[in-house]
């Protein structure tokens, strides 16, 4: 890391919105429609199923959960919870436990399907050699997609002004980075379970030509000085960079890396969640 570390991480930056063809501006155009009644559980909770449709006129299922308010609307904070490749139906039965419990803290959980995952995971194939030719490859395209259901989201009466936290697993949790990296409001991120390195293997999302710009440490450093937790990284010293980079922007104990010994405890998780959202 660069004495100018303000200047590095700006570059970084610049040179990672270059290689997805992202702009600076928020996307606008969303539209939102019901795709099913909500759902009121015996459980306190509501399960509301939509479609965001993103400024390119593409439909994103979204599911949305959190505690029934009755008629007594109350704007609450906001996490966004993005996996692959199943998407929010591995979210919905797999992560079930902690998505509840999320939403049992007086969080309202999004969790939606960004391409090219869950139901948009059909078009995998088509969109990976389009991402390849055309320049806008996975990551991009999911990033771009997770900035599009965050502005949605924040258009709800239910969801209180402010940051918006995420959390990413496996292949979502580099989603979570590059959105993150797009996003300043997108905070606090947690990359759970993000495994190997652009450098060390040929991994999923997709992003041809990353590592002319950078790799996953770099990419996690823009986020500066917001909190971050990187989990479960194949290659934990390459985020050394990263925790530098952020003792060099004045925020050293913003950032958490832990190791592959052991899953993250969902009550670790949800505690870490709440500590860190903002008030």
């Amino acid at each position: 890391v660069g004495a100018d570390v303000t200047t590095r991480l700006h570059q970084v930056r610049q040179a990672f919105k270059s290689l997805t063809l992202e702009a600076d501006a928020p996307p606008k155009n969303q539209i939102v429609r019901s795709a099913k009644p909500a759902l009121q559980g015996q459980d306190g909770l509501a399960l509301e199923r939509l479609i965001v449709v993103n400024d390119e006129g593409i439909p994103l299922p979204v599911a949305i959960l959190s505690a029934a308010m009755g008629t007594d609307i109350k704007a609450r904070r906001a996490v966004m919870v993005v996996d692959g490749p199943d998407g929010k139906a591995g979210v919905l039965t797999l992560r079930r436990d902690l998505i509840e419990t999320l939403a049992l803290q007086g969080l309202v959980v999004c969790v939606p399907d960004v391409r090219p995952y869950g139901e948009l995971r059909r078009n995998r194939g088509p969109q990976e050699l389009n991402g390849t030719v055309f320049g806008r490859p996975e990551l991009a395209v999911a990033a771009h997609d997770v900035r599009c259901v965050m502005a949605a989201l924040r258009n709800r009466p239910d969801v209180a002004a402010g940051t918006i936290a995420c959390l990413g697993f496996g292949e979502g949790a580099v989603v979570a980075l590059a959105a993150g990296m797009m996003e300043p409001d997108l905070s606090p991120v947690a990359a759970i379970d993000i495994g190997e390195t652009y450098g060390a293997a040929d991994r999923h999302p997709r992003l041809p030509r990353i590592l002319s710009v950078g790799d996953l440490p770099h990419l996690a450093a823009t986020l500066t000085p917001r909190r971050l937790w990187i989990h479960g990284a194949a290659q934990p010293d390459a985020f050394a960079w990263t925790q530098q980079a952020y003792a060099r922007s004045g925020a050293p104990h913003q950032i958490t890396v832990s190791g592959t010994s052991a899953p993250v405890d969902n009550a670790v998780l949800v505690a870490w969640v709440a500590q860190n959202v903002t008030p």
